[in-house]
């Protein structure tokens, strides 16, 4: 994996969604990659001709078992930081 920094890009980052428990990972992350591109696209307008997805179709999806909200937050925080 190269260093994003080195290209300009932002760092990836987590993200943490609540859904129902009958809603799919696949449905969530289908949705939240819709919106984001159309967001994208309608602010930078060269991205329209250019690329014709934004998104690849793979996505990580993880569950934290029987551990908080809070503490699955504090973690991701922490190795943001670099103190994990």
């Amino acid at each position: 994996m190269g260093d994003h920094r080195a290209r300009g890009d932002a760092r990836p980052r987590a993200r943490v969604r609540r859904a129902r428990p009958e809603v799919t990972v696949s449905y969530v992350a289908d949705q939240f990659k819709g919106f984001t591109s159309r967001v994208l696209r309608a602010q930078f307008g060269h991205l329209k001709s250019r690329m014709p997805t934004l998104w690849s179709s793979s996505y990580l999806a993880a569950s934290a078992g029987a551990v908080s909200a809070e503490s699955v937050l504090l973690a991701l925080q922490r190795g943001a930081a670099g103190t994990a």
